[in-house]
């Protein structure tokens, strides 16, 4: 598990990627002081169709009340002042934590966070 920090104040285009598994990366770009998009490449960084199993969920800060999000264009639009949790086949790979700066943590495969308990709204 490790935590990084994604920050809505720095100049534009502002890019990170996280390792979501063997070939599979997730990409946050910062497109204005509070969109950012979430999308998926391969280890080319070539942009890739969302990949199955990957479940977005918008929370609550206990993780008790999550509603899945719906993707635009094979990607994710986030706002900063939410927090987020993404899934791969009901794994944990990130939960993103609203604080204007996102605080990341990225579960690895010797530690994934099985939250197969989480409530689905539609």
């Amino acid at each position: 598990m490790s935590l990084s920090s994604f920050d809505f104040d720095m100049c534009n285009p502002y890019q990170q990627i996280y390792q979501a598994c063997e070939g599979i990366y997730l990409t946050l770009t910062r497109y204005s002081d509070s969109i950012a998009v979430l999308s998926f490449t391969n280890e080319m960084k070539e942009t890739i169709p969302i990949p199955e199993g990957i479940v977005v969920y918008t929370c609550d800060y206990s993780e008790t009340n999550c509603i899945k999000e719906k993707p635009r264009n094979d990607s994710y639009i986030l706002c900063w002042t939410e927090d987020y949790v993404i899934h791969h086949k009901k794994n944990l790979l990130l939960k993103i934590t609203n604080k204007r700066t996102w605080d990341i943590l990225q579960y690895t495969t010797d530690n994934l966070k099985n939250n197969s308990d989480i409530q689905e709204k539609k």
